[in-house]
């Protein structure tokens, strides 16, 4: 895994250190919504950003994500998305009802 340093680690680091298998972090607290855009990007046209379509895991942290960034449809597609494939792994379906309905305030 390598860490996320604010003004040492590059999108070029990120995507080296995906490419040869381990995890790459962004930091972007200092990085502008514009260049956030295009570093992310760069990130996937080098394909670094590939998620298991089964991992309810990873797609319901997405979802999250995307909630607390005020897409509310997006956050809802995904966990939508997340509902069938977390029963086959036994998750507590209505956790991930009650988050819904509170964040989206349904």
């Amino acid at each position: 895994m390598q860490a996320p340093i604010a003004g040492a680690t590059t999108v070029d680091t990120v995507i080296a250190v995906c490419k040869a298998g381990g995890l790459g972090s962004l930091p972007s607290a200092q990085l502008s919504v514009d260049q956030r855009r295009e570093a992310l990007g760069a990130m996937r046209a080098a394909k670094t950003l590939a998620i298991d379509p089964d991992d309810y895991n990873a797609i319901y942290n997405i979802a999250r994500r995307y909630l607390h960034m005020g897409q509310h449809e997006t956050a809802l597609d995904l966990l939508e998305r997340v509902i069938p494939i977390a029963s086959r792994f036994a998750v507590n379906l209505f956790e991930i009802r009650d988050y819904l309905s509170q964040s989206l305030h349904i």
